[in-house]
């Protein structure tokens, strides 16, 4: 794929397109979802649950969860953290 700059391994994430719901964490809200859901996604799917990723998201909605958090992509806000890894309570 002349598209893609490595010799290396590439990872396909669009089968892992779920959301999988909220779980209590620390006394804090997280919501649990695999790597191919896109910020869009994420943050629609929130929304119809009355939550949100924060002011300071990113404006590319189409960056999926992995990509986001591999290229350290990042919302504008000087309230806090807009880097989307900054978000990131776990992965497995």
């Amino acid at each position: 794929q002349e598209l893609i700059c490595t010799d290396g391994l590439v990872l396909r994430t669009t089968r892992m397109k779920q959301i999988l719901g909220l779980q209590d964490v620390g006394g804090e809200k997280t919501v649990v979802a695999e790597a191919g859901v896109t910020v869009g996604e994420l943050n629609r799917w929130l929304h119809a649950r009355g939550y949100t990723l924060s002011a300071g998201t990113l404006e590319f909605r189409d960056a999926t969860l992995a990509g986001a958090v591999a290229t350290a992509a990042h919302g504008s806000t000087l309230a806090e953290s807009s880097v989307l890894s900054s978000r990131v309570r776990g992965l497995w």
